[in-house]
């Protein structure tokens, strides 16, 4: 699967360390990391690196998290609906 451009993710779930659910308009997509993304869980936002060249989100592509760095995606598939409950997005630090 393949997401044409970063800006088009509106939301994003974290799924533990190992995987992230990426919201682009209606569609949900699930992308899975190389190694666990420590911080994933904690994050209230994100940024992207997109594939070389490229320029879209894909399973060449890397997420970028406060506090971690870089996550790379090991693989990125659309999925049916939404994420299941159990993938939360933390809510904002106050202040």
């Amino acid at each position: 699967a393949r997401i044409p451009f970063p800006s088009m993710i509106r939301d994003f779930r974290a799924d533990g360390r190992d995987a992230i659910y990426l919201r682009a308009g209606r569609q949900w997509y699930r992308g899975t990391f190389f190694a666990p993304c420590i911080e994933l869980p904690w994050a209230w936002r994100i940024g992207f690196r997109p594939s070389g060249g490229v320029g879209g989100i894909d399973r060449f592509a890397s997420i970028i998290v406060p506090r971690e760095g870089e996550c790379r995606l090991a693989s990125l598939v659309k999925i049916d609906g939404k994420p299941p409950e159990r993938a939360k997005k933390p809510a904002k630090p106050k202040g």
